[in-house]
């Protein structure tokens, strides 16, 4: 999720840069050795430091794209933050439920799904195909599951 946020508003950035001058931002050429020159937003620049996921969420996609996800959809945009606060939390300390945060997806069977459904809207707000198919839970009765089984034991 956070891989193709910065990827969408990179692709973005590039296309405003390369483009013709546009009075939303503040593109502004830099001289560089060898008589060249940079083409630079310093405001996007400034903000593009940030490692907060919220802001690329929030505010880079409303100064790049002209739209935000806390802006426009405030629960997945909650839902978000915490999917990453609890990947931080996992990550960097191996353990999520001393946190004492309920906010933070649980890492279990539903955890899982609500991670992959959070990630999966985030990447349709983006326009971005994800090709992620989420899993349907549903009681599968057993006498399927041994008619499959006996069906591949015939092919083999």
């Amino acid at each position: 999720m956070e891989v193709a946020l910065g990827a969408v508003i990179d692709a973005e950035y590039a296309k405003i840069t390369a483009g013709p001058r546009d009075d939303r931002y503040r593109v502004i050429q830099i001289p560089i050795a060898g008589g060249q020159v940079a083409v630079k937003d310093p405001i996007f620049e400034r903000l593009r430091e940030g490692t907060s996921c919220s802001i690329r969420m929030h505010e880079l996609p409303l100064y790049i794209m002209g739209k935000s996800l806390m802006n426009e959809d405030q629960p997945l945009y909650t839902q978000a933050k915490n999917l990453y606060t609890t990947r931080n939390k996992l990550v960097h300390s191996g353990v999520v439920e001393d946190s004492g945060s309920t906010d933070l997806f649980p890492l279990d069977q539903q955890g899982s799904f609500k991670a992959l459904e959070t990630t999966k809207k985030v990447l349709s707000w983006l326009n971005v195909d994800s090709g992620i198919s989420l899993p349907v839970f549903k009681f599968v009765p057993i006498e399927k599951i041994r008619a499959v089984l006996k069906n591949k034991d015939n092919e083999i």
